[in-house]
């Protein structure tokens, strides 16, 4: 057990040094507390030595990783990381150091959340880890940020809120416990009370015939580790230099005499926290340690996966091969993208192929079904039959009428074709720009020319798909195939139609009936609800027919002539003659058109819905994912082009730096982990 905590010290060291992984969370005990609450105080008396910046204000402005180790030396003595093998035995020098170092990294009054490590090595002390976080404050003073509360308090839960981090909160006991700042805050991160530790500081300087026996007891605030009182030194202790062991005897003394406290003495005091602590870390790093080793073990496999993006491996190839190594890769990502086997896709939306698909099906197919018979006006399709008609007085309806509408539907079809097109030359140009910022993200100058290049081949792709659908529009224009199996022409549709007109008639006479029935049932005197006679209602007048003559006959008026002259004879013509339905037969005639355009046009609908995605994949996608390689090596396989290609970026060169130090850090922190000894998974 005892081994575990130098192998969490191991790891905060080797972390510390090529940066903690944001989601690798180390277990730990962090101290939280005001500036007034003597939390400072509490860790020196933990490591037996004066070390600690003092003064107003902020004093702690960097997180400080304190690891207390337990030797036989003779001398105490403490080491910095960023001081490696530097034994400095003066503590008041260790304590110009960190005030050094943190000036350093937060000047003025700010803070920083980068930590300080060190390590004190003394036969007074306990295996222990903590971490002495910022005092917390409410107002800002002299220069510092007029968000300094806000900053700690920010910085303070950043750390407190991992699940593997312990807090010791410390309060001050003279002080309503109900307004303790470390306990709001912990309670906050840390609800049920299952990994805070309280600390009560100040038991000798509370109001006489007060104390505080119900919250060290648990009564007022629950904590599952519970409450550990302590007497510090006083300032007057601390500016005497007052040695701290003397300092620990008389805590000792003062619990064992007071009335309150003596039958807590056993469980109260610095020693028995130092003794609490440890057992508590010990016992907090069994219990994560086998998530901390799967979770290292999961990260090497990240981290070398992205070593091999990053090239490493790969220095022992020549330029050529290397080129033809990352164009390859470069191809069957695309491919796989597209395909939906790569596993690069992301897991929250739909990406790659299924994003074509979609276009198709969402996009393209509904913007199809769009265009409908019903778009055309009643008085627009009369207009265009009697147009048809020229000069002729025409007996049926012209086929010219049926050509010229659909030839109008059918161009409305070319532009969706194209935006489709479109649509789906993006979104061919985002995967592939996605892939190439994935597998060539180390050499810039490859990485634009071949952007610039694929952009351009997609658009060749995409010319000769355009004049076909273009082609395929004007072919649907030039012919209008009305054998077609799945149509059906103008007399099937007379029939539908008088059906319908019969339906209609017969309902009406239906209904007229039982009308005229129930009126003259009602006007018969004697029967029940009939009105007295003399009331009912007078029957109406016989009508007249009417005869209405057709528009073209009727005489204008107040028309201006054609041209603004007249013709002769006394007839004016209008400059704009519009026509107008007045009798049933062009009424039929224009529902005859719409039923033939409806039928006619359903079997183009869905030959461009079926035909179109099968274009497009067969002119741009396919091609581009069988002929990429191809493409690209004939492109850029050249000898004069190498060495411009395959420069490395700087900032590249910087990340594999980072990545191989980072997995230099992870496998010690495995190879330690791994001798644990008697641990098993």
């Amino acid at each position: 057990m005892d081994s575990l905590i130098p192998v969490v010290n191991k790891l905060q060291d080797l972390f510390a040094e090529v940066g903690l992984p944001s989601n690798l969370e180390l277990p730990q005990i962090a101290v939280v507390g005001s500036q007034s609450s003597g939390k400072s105080s509490v860790l020196e008396n933990l490591v037996g030595k004066d070390f600690l910046p003092r003064g107003s204000g902020i004093v702690t402005r960097r997180p400080l990783i304190l690891q207390l180790i337990n030797t036989n030396t003779d001398t105490p003595y403490g080491e910095f990381l960023h001081l490696k093998g530097q034994q400095i035995t003066d503590f008041t020098r260790i304590r110009h150091e960190i005030q050094a170092v943190t000036d350093s990294e937060a000047p003025g009054k700010a803070i920083s959340k980068k930590p300080i490590n060190l390590k004190v090595y003394s036969p007074d002390v306990l295996n222990l880890t903590l971490v002495d976080l910022p005092g917390l404050t409410k107002v800002a003073v002299e220069d510092q940020p007029k968000d300094i509360d806000v900053q700690i308090k920010d910085m303070v839960k950043g750390i407190i809120s991992s699940k593997n981090c312990i807090i010791l909160a410390v309060s001050a006991a003279n002080q309503d416990i109900a307004n303790s700042d470390a306990l709001a805050l912990a309670k906050e991160m840390d609800p049920n009370g299952d990994r805070t530790l309280g600390v009560l500081t100040k038991l000798d300087i509370m109001d006489e015939g007060t104390d505080c026996v119900d919250v060290l007891t648990g009564k007022v605030i629950p904590l599952k580790m519970g409450f550990i009182g302590v007497v510090n030194r006083s300032q007057k202790d601390i500016n005497e230099q007052k040695d701290i062991k003397l300092s620990l005897a008389a805590e000792r003394q003062f619990f064992e005499k007071h009335n309150s406290y003596a039958h807590l003495a056993s469980r109260m005091g610095t020693t028995y926290l130092a003794k609490t602590l440890n057992q508590i870390l010990l016992q907090h790093i069994r219990a994560t340690f086998p998530e901390l080793k799967s979770r290292i073990n999961e990260m090497m496999l990240q981290t070398k996966a992205r070593l091999k993006q990053l090239g490493v491996g790969e220095d022992d190839v020549g330029g050529g091969a290397l080129l033809l190594r990352l164009l390859n890769r470069y191809a069957v990502s695309v491919a796989g993208v597209i395909d939906g086997t790569s596993t690069r896709l992301k897991k929250s939306e739909i990406d790659g192929g299924a994003r074509i698909n979609y276009i198709f099906y969402q996009g393209f197919a509904p913007a199809i079904a769009s265009i409908q018979a019903d778009d055309f006006k009643d008085e627009e399709i009369r207009t265009i039959i009697e147009n048809a008609k020229g000069t002729r007085a025409s007996l049926f309806i012209p086929d010219e009428s049926f050509a010229i509408l659909v030839r109008y539907m059918v161009s409305k079809l070319r532009e969706p074709c194209m935006n489709c097109c479109d649509r789906i030359l993006d979104e061919l140009a985002r995967i592939c720009a996605y892939c190439e910022k994935s597998e060539l993200s180390r050499f810039p100058m490859l990485r634009e020319r071949l952007n610039a290049f694929v952009r351009k081949l997609l658009q060749d792709y995409a010319q000769p798909l355009k004049t076909y659908l273009n082609q395929t529009v004007e072919s649907d224009e030039a012919y209008i195939n009305t054998n077609h199996p799945q149509f059906y022409g103008g007399g099937a549709v007379f029939d539908k139609l008088m059906d319908q007109k019969v339906q209609q008639q017969q309902a009406a006479a239906a209904a007229a009936a039982r009308e005229e029935a129930a009126r003259q049932a009602a006007a018969q005197p004697g029967q029940p609800g009939a009105p007295p006679p003399g009331q009912g209602h007078p029957p109406p007048p016989p009508q007249q027919p009417v005869v209405q003559q057709p528009p073209a006959m009727q005489p204008q008026q107040n028309i201006p002539a054609y041209g603004g002259m007249g013709v002769g004879m006394g007839l004016d013509v209008p400059n704009t003659i519009h026509c107008h339905i007045v009798s049933d037969r062009q009424r039929q005639e224009v529902e005859v058109i719409k039923q033939l355009l409806t039928s006619y046009f359903d079997i183009i609908r869905v030959n461009y819905q079926d035909r179109v995605p099968k274009v497009i994949v067969y002119f741009l996608v396919d091609k581009l994912k069988d002929n990429l390689q191809n493409e690209l090596v004939a492109e850029f396989y050249k000898e004069n082009l190498l060495e411009e290609l395959l420069t490395e970026s700087e900032e590249a060169a910087r990340k594999r730096r980072a990545t191989l130090e980072m997995m230099k850090a992870l496998t010690q922190a495995n190879d330690r982990l791994n001798e644990v000894s008697g641990f098993r998974l």
